[in-house]
């Protein structure tokens, strides 16, 4: 391996390329998906601007359609007033009146005519209306202003010129009001000026419109009418308005998408002129766009049909989604060539690391196989006393896993009868040379006499680094036949207690058994029956003390099922209320969607019973039992470090008092069995094994954390039923790279711990700014830094705790996001989280696992205000 090179492998240099394809993609996808979201709100805008037009140009047409027929009413008003005068208009009179109208008109009318009205009870005209199309009508006098004759005229209309006078005739004296005729077409003037319209008012003898339609019947003195050129009033309705740019037809029907309908006037952009003529289209066979909108007239409804050529449409367009586009693929390109120029860097580094990391392994290795193969145990410390090397020779010497001493600074095991430890335990603790003979105490309290040589390790420049120090067992074979003897003699002791309980739990069947058959030939309330009740007790008794010594020799039978970790909770709770007094107080907190397990109920039920009355005598003055359920995930990298765990989904039930707690000494016995702190006569020192025996019989795993005066909590997991020994991984959250990092304060008063926090939210992209305490914290926090999420542990030395430091944030500001830790959670329950109303501080429970903090900080700032 020395002095070869290193390189990537050829799976490692095309997937390179991966990246640069992924980047290219996403910024052509990105690119091309902006500027067609461009491009569809600018077409967007542009049809809404081009419809504005329409109606604006439609809207328009109908107010001036209006004045037009405006004049005609006065002009009714005014033979009104002539009538009621009882001046009956002839030809001369009408053509006098009508011709001053015209002199003073804006739009002026190409003909004015005069229906008079009479009843058809008048015999007298009874011959010349029966030859008339409109019974009731005489034959219309008319008159055009501006013509060679002085007087009004008789006139004779065509066929559809007489239907279309007749409509808006009806529709004038039914209404009462100023009408407007469809188009139609006359005679005598060129095509262009040959189509018009009509505007008609009702006269009524009374002066005032009638009520009833009788009513109108009955006093109707005639109707007065004015005819326009159609092409005149269309050319008069673009007047001094914007040019129009866009082909417009006008029709009687409204304009469906998928029909033909015939247009009677169509207007010519390039002429910039109104063409009446007669012609058929389908709106959707049009190029562009095309707005249908209707002109509502005084009676009679127009439609006008837009029509925006492409090249005009197009005009409107910016060239905005061409240069989106065009910018897009150009970030494109720099990202690509970015990442590209990055990745040949980071495979040139990794290269250049490889080969050195190769190299140094080597030696490494090298040197590791020498200190492995080793006969004599060997141990290495810095300057600081913390142990760097531990081979496998001193683990077997002093009885310490590497993973417990490397790290650390060795601490010798006092001797047995108080003295200063050894003299080998207090060289390596303090330091010191030491050669020749010398005694050990290893760590599981046996006296060993090694052989030792030591020496100084220096640098480079002869400073001093640490001390090595090689040791030899020398004791002679009697003490290592004595610890053979020992060691099978617990062995057969184990044996023993298991084939003894497992036999009289046979012998305790009959027993039971019998006695429940007698028990049903007495009175219950008899002597006999008391008798046999207390024999019955006692046997019961003697079958519980076998399966404490069945589950200490992990044989007891068991009859697993799915069961309701909840609901057996709840009954437990329900005894215990009753059992431990009125002085502890039994709370707990269960989560809804607990998963199935599948275990032998009683024996479960029997464990929550046996670490109830643990809690109990743990609070002699009284105090409080909490019992917590929820749904967890042990992952490979935590069950490598609990020998004989399997990682997978589990259910935790902690049990959690507020007693007096435990020392670390007798919290590393706490679970063997006949181990016991309580009184003589008061504990066998089987509950806590018990307990450990059957959840390692059902696959699961116990823990127990304890702090002097604060309480203990005892977790036991039991295996998720269907769904265990599944490993999703560890499954880093990191924070998004698309934001700037977030700042996290981290508060600690553990330097050593506060050092590792601080590294593990670093590596996560986070910026850190430390506080030893939760006074130097309200000082950062008071200042002008932007701090987004305050990480506290709960127990701090100095005057603020935890919970203090939240709550004083809390008031100084509110929209801080706040995270605390500890190791003892358990004692801390939803209630004395919520500091105050409506917010309830999160906590993550010490020990924890880099990916348990980084998925906790990731929630907590995602977290809506």
């Amino acid at each position: 391996m020395r002095g070869q090179r290193v390189t990537a492998p050829p799976r490692a240099r095309a997937l390179r390329w991966i990246p640069l394809a992924l980047t290219a993609l996403l910024g052509i996808a990105a690119s091309a998906t902006g500027a067609f979201l461009f491009y569809d709100g600018e077409g967007e805008r542009l049809h809404l601007a081009l419809d504005y037009r329409a109606e604006w140009r439609a809207k328009d047409l109908e107010t001036k359609l209006r004045a037009i027929g405006t004049p005609v009413g006065g002009f009714a008003t005014f033979l009104a007033m002539q009538l009621a005068d009882g001046l009956n208009p002839d030809g001369a009179s009408f053509a006098r009146w009508a011709q001053i109208r015209s002199d003073y008109a804006d739009n002026k009318p190409r003909t004015y005519y005069w229906w008079p009205y009479l009843s058809t009870q008048d015999s007298a005209a009874s011959a010349s209306i029966a030859s008339h199309p409109d019974p009731g009508f005489q034959t219309p006098l008319h008159y055009a202003p501006g013509g060679d004759k002085g007087e009004a005229s008789e006139l004779t209309l065509e066929a559809d010129a007489q239907a279309a006078t007749r409509e808006v005739l009806i529709r004038a004296w039914f209404s009462g009001a100023v009408r407007m005729s469809r188009p139609y077409r006359t005679w005598g003037w060129p095509d262009s000026d040959a189509t018009e319209i009509m505007f008609a008012a009702p006269i009524y003898r009374s002066g005032r419109m009638p009520t009833t339609i009788a009513d109108r019947q009955a006093s109707l003195a005639g109707v007065v009418a004015a005819g326009f050129s159609l092409h005149d009033v269309l050319e008069a309705a673009i007047r001094d308005t914007p040019r129009i740019s866009e082909a417009i037809y006008i029709s009687e029907e409204p304009w469906p998408a998928d029909d033909t309908r015939q247009y009677f006037a169509r207007y010519d952009p390039d002429k910039n002129d109104f063409i009446m003529e007669i012609g058929s289209l389908r709106p959707s066979d049009l190029a562009g766009v095309v707005i249908a909108k209707r002109v509502e007239g005084q009676g009679v409804n127009f439609y006008m049909l837009s029509q925006f050529l492409p090249a005009e449409v197009a005009a409107g367009r910016s060239p905005g989604p061409w240069l989106f586009l065009f910018s897009g693929l150009l970030l494109t390109t720099a990202a690509v060539g970015y990442v590209h120029l990055s990745l040949m860097r980071r495979e040139a580094l990794t290269t250049a690391v490889s080969i050195s990391d190769a190299r140094l392994r080597q030696t490494h290795r090298e040197l590791e196989a020498v200190i492995r193969s080793s006969p004599a145990a060997i141990v290495c410390v810095d300057n600081a006393r913390v142990v760097t090397v531990w081979n496998m020779a001193a683990e077997r010497l002093f009885g310490l896993s590497a993973l417990e001493a490397v790290g650390r600074r060795y601490q010798p095991p006092a001797s047995g009868n108080g003295v200063q430890p050894p003299e080998l335990g207090r060289a390596i603790a303090e330091g010191l040379m030491i050669d020749g003979t010398a005694s050990l105490v290893t760590a599981d309290g046996r006296k060993r006499d090694v052989s030792v040589r030591s020496a100084i390790l220096t640098g480079d420049e002869s400073e001093m680094l640490g001390a090595v120090y090689v040791a030899s067992d020398v004791t002679d074979m009697v003490m290592l036949e004595e610890q053979l003897r020992q060691a099978q003699k617990m062995e057969a002791i184990g044996q023993l207690t298991g084939g003894v309980a497992h036999d009289f739990n046979n012998l305790l069947a009959v027993v039971i058994g019998n006695l429940d058959l007698i028990g049903t030939a007495f009175n219950p309330d008899s002597r006999n029956a008391k008798l046999l009740d207390g024999a019955l007790r006692a046997a019961l008794r003697g079958a519980d003390l076998t399966r404490a010594l069945l589950a200490f020799a992990r044989r007891q039978p068991l009859q697993p099922a799915p069961v309701n970790i909840n609901q057996l909770i709840e009954g437990v709770c329900t005894l215990l209320e009753h059992s431990l007094g009125e002085t502890v107080a039994v709370v707990r907190e269960l989560q809804a969607d607990l998963w199935p397990v599948s275990i032998d109920a009683v024996q479960l039920e029997s464990a929550l019973t046996n670490l109830a009355i643990n809690a109990r005598d743990a609070m002699p003055s009284g105090g409080r039992l909490l019992i917590q359920t929820r749904n967890t995930h042990l992952d490979s990298d935590y069950a490598l470090h609990e020998p004989g765990l399997v990682a997978g989904d589990y259910v935790v039930i902690e049990v959690t008092d507020n007693g007096h707690g435990m020392p670390p000494e007798v919290l590393a016995h706490a679970a063997e069995p006949f181990f016991t702190t309580k009184g003589e006569g008061k504990g066998t020192g089987l509950g806590l094994a018990m307990v450990y025996g059957f959840v390692k019989q059902s696959a699961g795993h116990m823990k127990i954390y304890s702090e002097l005066g604060r309480g203990t909590t005892v977790r036991l997991y039991l295996p998720r039923l269907g769904g265990r020994i599944r490993d999703a991984g560890v499954a880093t959250l990191l924070p998004s790279t698309a934001a700037a990092p977030k700042t996290v304060l981290v508060v600690e008063d553990n330097a050593d711990l506060r050092r590792l926090v601080v590294g593990q939210i670093q590596g996560l992209g986070y910026k850190v700014i430390e506080a030893v305490d939760g006074d130097q914290a309200l000082e950062i926090a008071s200042g002008p830094g932007t701090i987004d999420l305050v990480f506290s542990d709960v127990v701090m030395s100095g005057g603020l705790s935890g919970f203090d430091l939240v709550r004083e944030l809390r008031q100084r500001r509110p929209k801080l996001k706040l995270l605390l830790t500890s190791g003892f959670p358990g004692a801390m329950s939803v209630p004395e989280r919520e500091i105050e109303p409506g917010f309830i501080v999160p906590i993550l429970t010490k020990p924890y696992r880099r990916d348990e903090l980084a998925r906790q900080l990731r929630e907590i700032l995602e977290e809506a205000d």
